[in-house]
C-alpha cells in the first residue's frame, strides 16, 4: 500500500502537525534516545532530529524510506548523524544495535494496521528495546469516532494537491466499508493525476484495512507485553479520553523486570 502512497504522502499530510508539540514534550521529559515505529517519510523523525534527539526510525516500505532519505539529504551532516533508518517489520522488531530507548513512538494511526495478535508482537518487541524507565506512546483514531463516522461505498473526493513528480493536479478520493463485528474499516484510496502536455494521466489505488482496538483491549495487550498504562488522553492537549474523543492517545511504562 505505502509503495503507492509514498509518492503523495507528504502532500496528503502537509498540514498534520497537531501531534508534534506533544511528542516534543514527551521526548524532552524522557531525556534520551527515541525509537519511532512506522516512521514513513520522516514527518516526526526530522523535527525530533532538528531538536537534537538521537532517533531511530523503522518502516517496512522501501518507497517511504527512500523519501525519508531524500529529505535527510537536505539537512546538515550533523543532523544526519543523529538519525538511523531501518527497513523492517515492526511485528518482528530487530535492530542491529543493543540500545534501549527512552521513548518509543507508535504515532498517528500506525497501530491501526495490525490485528490483536500482531499488536501483541509489536508491544513485545518494543519492550525488548525499551529502557526500564522509558515510555511508550500510542496514537490512534478513537474507536468510537470510527464507529460514528459516515462512510461512502462510492469514491468521494477528499483532497486536491500538486503531484510532486509531474506538477499535475492530483484528485485524492476514498471509499470505505465498516465491519463492526471485525473491528475493521476497509478503505480504498484512489489518486488521479490530470494529464499535462507530453504525459498521460496517472491513476493509482491502494487498499488498506484499519483494525481498531478499544481502550480495554489495548490495556490488556500492553499488560501481556510487560507494560502498564500510565495515561489515556483524548486529544493532544491532555484532555481525558471519553467516548466523545476524536483520538485515543496512550502513554505506558514498562513493568519492572
Amino acid at each position: 500500500m505505502y509503495d503507492v502512497l509514498a509518492r503523495y504522502y507528504d502532500q496528503i499530510h502537509e498540514s498534520l502537525t497537531v501531534d508534534i508539540d506533544l511528542i516534543m514534550m514527551l521526548a524532552a521529559e524522557s531525556a534520551g534516545t527515541v525509537l519511532e515505529l512506522g516512521c514513513g517519510t520522516g514527518r516526526l523523525l526530522l523535527p525530533l532530529a532538528r531538536a537534537g534527539y538521537l532517533v531511530t526510525g523503522v518502516d517496512n516500505s522501501p518507497a517511504m524510506l527512500l523519501r525519508a532519505r531524500q529529505r535527510l539529504e537536505q539537512e546538515s551532516h550533523e543532523l544526519q548523524e543523529r538519525v538511523a533508518l531501518v527497513e523492517g517489520d515492526v511485528r518482528r522488531l530487530s535492530l542491529q544495535n543493543n540500545d534501549r530507548y527512552a521513548l518509543v513512538l507508535v504515532p498517528y494511526n500506525t497501530l491501526l494496521h495490525f490485528q490483536s495478535e500482531e499488536i501483541r508482537q509489536v508491544f513485545r518487541g518494543v519492550r525488548r528495546y525499551s529502557r526500564d524507565d522509558g515510555r511508550l506512546f500510542l496514537d490512534i483514531t478513537s474507536p468510537y469516532a470510527i464507529e460514528a463516522a459516515a462512510y461512502s461505498v462510492e469514491p468521494t473526493l477528499e483532497n486536491t494537491f500538486v503531484d510532486p513528480d509531474t506538477g499535475g493536479i492530483v484528485r485524492q478520493m476514498s471509499c470505505s466499508r465498516l465491519e463492526l463485528s471485525e473491528q475493521c474499516l476497509h478503505t480504498t484510496w484512489t489518486f488521479e493525476t490530470a494529464a499535462i502536455p507530453g504525459q498521460s494521466p496517472i491513476r493509482s489505488t491502494a487498499d488498506v484495512d484499519y483494525w481498531f482496538q478499544y481502550p480495554h483491549q489495548l490495556e490488556l495487550l500492553l499488560q501481556q507485553a510487560g507494560f502498564k498504562l500510565e495515561q489515556m488522553m483524548g486529544d493532544y492537549d491532555g484532555k481525558r479520553f471519553d467516548e466523545e474523543s476524536d483520538r485515543l492517545l496512550i502513554i505506558a511504562r514498562p513493568v519492572s523486570r
